[in-house]
């Protein structure tokens, strides 16, 4: 039966305007991508997925007036698909607000009531919750092995299944799913077979072949791994380890970190069997703009097509694009389209972590992670552009994509007391809609933290959960 709760595809302490750009890209041009997404398009009521949250500058978080949810448009493209365009005025769905209803319309965040995953000894980096069919809630979620900050997640980052009473948590650790290095999860399910898909980051060889950190000694992290020494391959894997190869890949052979896996059973309690579904430098062409793959993301059509949306880099990482790859079955072989959806060189920055997915009209939409210089938080002129900024892309077809002009979110987090605080780290957003024909957003997940950034070898990065005000 089909869960209550479906995963969306696609976007610290109180522990302690509007620019008119627009970008098309073509994707899904091969005659593979084509063919299978004429059985797709149009297929309202498949999976829908995710979305992000809060605020561009001049509209608080959460605000939700009639201002705000009544905009002057002339299709329903001005409304980003998120809402639609009745007299000349956008009409945005449940969960979403702002200009041109791109916002997130979250409730003020009280950690009492959505605490989400904190784990005091572990860091942890967002996830996903789905509902099976005795109405139990499972998520899976990146923690980082060994009380290590995600900073060296290339070494120790691992999948594991978490448990709630609701989506909001608290959620409490249930076991390892997957083991170092996978990274960056995603579940969808159950599929009309009957199995639960992770997909990842990575290769699961990392602990066999002695590249796990071990911080939980009196010292944390170890001397070898912070600076002077650090970003030293072997044994730390720091950012800018990323690229090394051949023979000095992180993972040998097996480019655990540049590869996209595939997890399935028939339960959320396994046993997993785990493929490749993305390989490494998978168009044989070491000039590529994708020959390191990561960050996926699926959206499943009922007819059974699934769209696997990816980060994709050249050699040696940097200019981060977004691309897609579609498989006729869950378990058939991906089939790279052409080029980038929204590539590094369109003026929109780095884009990674994306989340899609098709709307109950038919509509896709994709929300990622937007950093660096000229992605949508700058360009809006909101001072927060680096680790937490989120943009919006959406189609009609899924073969031209239109970028949104706001932010979906920004670090700004607005509190139950009213107060406003900044995470310094805000990223891997995914949604928890709920069931029925408008599958509107309930909940939203982020890794973040309040107290440091990625990079950070002093404090653990954390996951977050918002609740959207769905008036």
């Amino acid at each position: 039966a089909q869960a209550a709760i479906y995963p969306i595809h696609v976007v610290s302490s109180p522990w302690g305007e509007q620019p008119t750009m627009v970008a098309r890209h073509r994707v899904w041009g091969g005659p593979v991508g084509r063919a299978l997404l004429a059985l797709a398009v149009g297929l309202a009521g498949g999976q829908r997925a995710f979305a992000n949250a809060v605020l561009a500058r001049g509209d608080p978080p959460s605000a939700s007036t009639a201002a705000s949810r009544l905009e002057a448009c002339v299709v329903d493209d001005d409304c980003s698909l998120l809402g639609v365009c009745t007299t000349s005025q956008c009409r945005c769905d449940p969960g979403w607000t702002g200009r041109g209803c791109g916002v997130a319309d979250l409730k003020p965040w009280d950690r009492t009531v959505t605490p989400g995953y904190r784990n005091t000894t572990q860091a942890s980096w967002g996830g996903l919750p789905v509902q099976t069919s005795d109405g139990k809630f499972h998520a899976v979620a990146t923690q980082i092995a060994k009380g290590c900050p995600l900073s060296l997640f290339l070494n120790n980052s691992a999948v594991v299944r978490l448990e709630a009473a609701s989506p909001g948590g608290p959620w409490v650790y249930a076991g390892q799913v997957l083991p170092p290095m996978h990274h960056n999860p995603t579940i969808v399910g159950p599929t009309s077979d009957g199995y639960y898909l992770i997909y990842s980051i990575g290769s699961g060889t990392f602990e066999r072949d002695g590249y796990v950190i071990d911080c939980e000694g009196p010292g944390g992290v170890p001397a070898v791994c912070r600076p002077p020494n650090s970003p030293v391959w072997p044994p730390c894997a720091g950012r800018s380890s990323r690229g090394v190869e051949p023979g000095g890949n992180i993972s040998g052979t097996n480019y655990g970190h540049e590869q996209i896996s595939l997890s399935y059973a028939t339960s959320v309690d396994g046993p997993w069997t785990t493929k490749v579904a993305l390989p490494y430098s998978g168009r044989g062409v070491p000039t590529a703009w994708d020959v390191e793959v990561s960050n996926p993301t699926a959206v499943l059509l009922r007819n059974g097509t699934v769209l696997l949306v990816y980060r994709g880099n050249p050699w040696g990482g940097g200019h981060e694009g977004l691309g897609v790859a579609v498989a006729a079955h869950w378990n058939g072989t991906y089939v790279r389209q052409a080029g980038p959806i929204l590539g590094a060189d369109a003026g929109f920055g780095n884009n990674e972590d994306p989340f899609a997915w098709q709307d109950a009209r038919g509509h896709f939409h994709i929300v990622d992670h937007a950093q660096s210089d000229g992605n949508v938080c700058s360009n809006a002129n909101v001072s927060f552009d680096g680790q937490g900024c989120g943009a919006h892309l959406f189609s009609r077809d899924g073969l031209t994509w239109t970028v949104g002009g706001v932010p979906v979110y920004t670090p700004a987090v607005l509190l139950a007391n009213g107060e406003t605080s900044v995470l310094q780290t805000r990223q891997r957003p995914q949604l928890v809609l709920s069931s029925g024909p408008t599958r509107r957003p309930l909940y939203l997940w982020n890794g973040g933290s309040f107290h440091g950034g990625n990079g950070d070898l002093d404090h653990l990065t954390h996951t977050f959960v918002f609740e959207f005000t769905n008036l």
